[in-house]
């Protein structure tokens, strides 16, 4: 699928293993960066975006399980708070 384009200082701010692999590719090249996350759904990192960038969401009940999932991976302790 498409990526999903996003600012790497909003994915360092709300996780720190983000931030590292961010790192990690800055000091290798000085182009745009992209991650893969294979086993991660589109849809759950566009929830993640959306609560990174606005700080509000609507899901379901099963989209909040997949979202913890993920989040609780990338280290994500906003997301695990709510």
């Amino acid at each position: 699928s498409s990526p999903i384009r996003c600012h790497a200082l909003i994915l360092a701010a709300h996780s720190p293993v983000l931030r590292h692999l961010l790192t990690e590719a800055a000091a290798e090249q000085e182009e745009q960066t992209c991650l893969f996350l294979p086993d991660v759904p589109r849809a759950v990192v566009v929830l993640l975006l959306q609560l990174c960038y606005t700080g509000l969401i609507t899901v379901s009940r099963q989209e909040m399980e997949e979202m913890t999932a993920v989040a609780d991976l990338l280290q994500m302790d906003a997301v695990l708070s709510i």
